[in-house]
């Protein structure tokens, strides 16, 4: 019975696992007693399970139960009680309780070094796993500490090759990323992926999983077609193997389904975010993390389609759900409350968006600490609110504090450090300090350039943002040599149809505007709007946008017809989806200007707070016996939403 329900674990038959799982506790509880080490093992395992079945609070008392018999028998310091130390430790990072994870894999390491030495693996696991913990505190060079000691012991001991050898190559590249050192990450990946095909060869679950690994870094340094190649790989691979309804063929195509969103293939995006929803829903419950992560995620690409009420009711169940399972301090609830004060901000309820940011800034800060990394983000979220409400000093104040605690914490060239920059020179725009926010941008843009090179994302949306400054600084011709430049990066790095790249064709017409290059600024224009309104439809906020500038440009060239046509349609559209009281923030309806300015901010905001830690952050899976395995939880958001690392 106990090895079907393993085998129904590795299937990802969860709920079977747990029903057999329950059956077992009972017969050994009842034929062997509550303290027989067989007993205890079962207990063990139904909680692993239940964390699979994201039932944390089950498995906490559970493990509980399990290192207080334990302790009682063996002693505190034998190896099996510390090996129970180490499962409770991982359940309360589960549980958002990572002060409690820290305190228990102290004692666990200090005890395994003690007892078994510096070079035994139980030593080496209890040394990674408190460096995940320091992760998830924001204590990243600790963690980076930590991980080189063991992948050195690792190496010394068990070779390069050794499957343990590799996962702590995996982790410490995992760390790399959350430092910004992404060629070092890619790097390291490269190796791994390398040596487990070379071991296990290309269908197995281990190289599957580094193929994963390598396309989440690839997102990060902008290779967005690399990334989508290895996905589509490990989708398929894992569909012939394991099935469609397997847990982890089911994150593979949430994975395919955020590189989607940054290739602007959001129709596809969204097609795929309803099928994992709908198949994790009717595995495992709508109530499960993984569940509630779906609905974040679905609700992310909703906001890129400009699906804002979707959005909203999807992320208000979100809140509720994790309000409710996690409670209301749990970093998911916590992620769940910004990202629905986001599409608040989208939708105009500034109050109600500055009322949730305040609260997840009070609580971060309040768990945290001031210099943690959550912490830091919400702050910069506040900071975008208050642009919005045109509380101009208030964000400057967060936005300088934001900077100068990256500077210090992450250092001057991590890619944190440099949007904070670029976030704080948008400010400045808006305080009409063009001379600060021009200095800074090309502070950005020469970063930028350096780390990731001419053609990253980051790089161009960082030219994009100088033009912009440039134009109000009535630099028109510098402003229009770098859009001609943007234009022609996305259109060859993402195709000619990429919401990016009409933003791109957009700027540019606003420039050739400012120059009097009417006729040029027309032509983009209508470009522009045929290419909205056929990618992203007619009620798109963006089409919208379009159609208002365009007949900025009919009026301005004596088009008055045509320019009332449109206008009339600009109404009519802004009035069915946000009501007839409701003043959107781009105003193309009356100032082609005033457009062009949210437009820009919005564009410096491409790349935003919450598109940090929270955002690109990763769901693995949970340990299925001891503490062997990596495991970090879920962060949610709707810029890049959720992937999902393997180990």
């Amino acid at each position: 019975m106990r090895n079907l329900a393993e085998t129904y674990r590795y299937l990802g038959k969860y709920k079977e696992a747990v029903k057999l799982e329950i059956q077992v506790l009972d017969t050994r509880n009842k034929i062997l007693g509550v303290e027989h080490p067989h007993t205890i093992t079962a207990m063990r395992n139904l909680a692993a399970t239940y964390q699979y079945l994201g039932k944390y609070k089950e498995a906490e008392m559970l493990h509980i139960q399990v290192l207080d018999v334990r302790n009682r028998i063996f002693g505190v310091e034998h190896p099996i009680t510390i090996n129970a130390m180490g499962n409770l430790a991982v359940t309360y990072r589960y549980l958002g309780k990572y002060r409690e994870a820290e305190k228990l894999q102290i004692q666990v390491g200090d005890a395994s070094l003690r007892i078994l030495g510096v070079e035994h693996p139980h030593t080496m696991t209890a040394m990674r796993n408190l460096a995940e913990t320091y992760r998830y505190l924001g204590r990243y060079k600790e963690a980076e500490k930590l991980e080189i000691q063991v992948l050195d012991t690792r190496n010394k001991i068990l070779g390069v090759e050794h499957p343990h050898t590799i996962t702590a190559m995996v982790n410490l590249a995992e760390t790399y990323r959350y430092l910004g050192k992404y060629k070092e990450a890619e790097k390291l990946e490269i190796q791994v992926l390398s040596g487990r095909n070379r071991i296990f060869g290309l269908e197995h679950q281990d190289t599957i999983m580094a193929m994963g690994n390598l396309a989440v870094t690839s997102q990060y340094m902008g290779k967005y077609k690399e990334a989508e190649k290895l996905e589509i790989q490990v989708l398929d691979t894992r569909n012939k193997i394991l099935g469609v309804e397997h847990p982890h063929t089911i994150k593979a195509m949430g994975n395919l389904a955020k590189t989607y969103q940054y290739l602007g293939k959001y129709t596809e995006a969204e097609k795929l975010e309803i099928q994992v929803l709908d198949a994790r829903n009717r595995i495992l419950g709508i109530e499960h993390p993984d569940t509630i992560n779906a609905m974040a995620n679905l609700a992310s690409t909703y906001y890129k389609l400009g699906k804002y009420k979707e959005a909203e009711k999807l992320e208000i169940q979100v809140l509720d759900a994790t309000n409710r399972i996690l409670g209301v301090e749990h970093p998911h609830t916590i992620t769940a409350m910004g990202d629905l004060a986001e599409t608040y901000r989208y939708l105009g309820k500034y109050k109600e968006a500055e009322k949730l940011e305040i609260q997840v800034l009070e609580v971060r800060n309040r768990i945290f600490g001031v210099e943690h990394q959550d912490t830091i983000i919400a702050m910069g979220n506040l900071a975008a609110t208050y642009q919005y409400m045109g509380k101009y000093k208030e964000a400057e104040e967060l936005e300088i504090q934001v900077l100068d605690t990256r500077n210090k914490i992450l250092g001057v060239e991590h890619p944190h450090t440099i949007t904070a920059m670029g976030n704080l020179a948008a400010t400045y725009e808006y305080l009409g300090k063009y001379n600060d926010a021009e200095k800074l941008e090309i502070q950005v843009l020469n970063a930028r350039n350096r780390n990731f090179g001419v053609e990253h994302q980051d790089t161009v949306i960082a030219m994009g943002n100088l033009a912009v400054t440039y134009r109000y600084m009535g630099k028109y011709t510098e402003a229009e040599k770098l859009e001609i430049q943007v234009l022609d990066a996305r259109n060859r790095i993402l195709g000619v149809e990429h919401p990016d790249t009409i933003d791109a064709m957009s700027n540019l017409a606003s420039t050739y505007y400012k120059l009097g290059k009417n006729r040029e600024a027309e032509k983009l224009k209508i470009q522009v709007l045929d290419m909205s309104n056929r990618i992203l439809g007619v009620e798109h906020p963006h089409t919208i946008t379009a159609m208002g500038n365009l007949a900025e440009t009919y009026r301005y060239i004596g088009k008055y017809t045509e320019a009332e046509k449109l206008e009339i349609q600009v109404l009519d559209v802004r009035n069915r989806i946000f009501g007839g009281g409701y003043s959107h923030k781009i105003k193309t309806m009356s100032n082609a200007e005033d457009a062009q300015k949210t437009q820009v901010l919005e564009a410096k905001s491409i790349i935003p707070e919450e598109d940090t830690l929270d955002s690109i952050l990763a769901v693995l899976n949970p340990s299925p016996l001891e503490v062997l395995p990596n495991t970090t939880m879920n962060h949610w958001n709707k810029v890049c939403g959720q992937l999902d690392f393997f180990f």
